[in-house]
């Protein structure tokens, strides 16, 4: 009996170490989008996780599916150690299954500048309207407005 209650202790607990406790987050639920998000963050994450639950029930309504529960985490540079792989770059959106987790980052970052083409090289009209739909307010370039739908300029 004591060797089933050792294995049944050990079986729990590893479940349990699979799916990631975020406490030390801000919290806010928005649908079935379980919002979690750093506290030193630039913009205001909470218009993302409204954004993410209107995109969750529009495709569950066109793919007749059931609609997710997902946890969104928006992460500064020092939360991404914490909650992803060592491995990822900050600023690369990505999935984890083990927790219904999409992550992404907070800030703008090198990884999202990356993707940016140099404004010199591009020829009018489009030069224009690169710099409107990507410029910010102190006239620099920011692929934030790709990678974080829900922030406007």
């Amino acid at each position: 009996m004591k060797t089933l209650h050792s294995i049944l202790f050990l079986v729990l607990y590893s479940l349990k170490s699979f799916s990631q406790d975020f406490s030390d987050l801000r919290t806010y639920e928005a649908g079935n989008i379980n919002l979690f998000y750093s506290h030193e963050t630039e913009d205001n994450p909470l218009f993302l996780g409204v954004l993410a639950n209107d995109a969750n029930r529009f495709y569950s309504k066109t793919l007749g599916e059931k609609e997710l529960k997902v946890n969104l985490l928006v992460l500064n540079k020092d939360d991404w150690g914490i909650y992803t792989s060592k491995q990822l770059i900050y600023g690369m959106p990505h999935w984890r299954r083990t927790d219904n987790a999409i992550i992404v980052a907070s800030d703008d970052n090198f990884f999202w500048a990356a993707h940016l083409p140099n404004p010199a090289t591009l020829q009018s009209p489009d030069k224009e309207l690169f710099e409107e739909t990507y410029g910010t307010e102190n006239g620099e370039m920011s692929a934030r407005f790709f990678f974080r739908p829900g922030h406007y300029p």
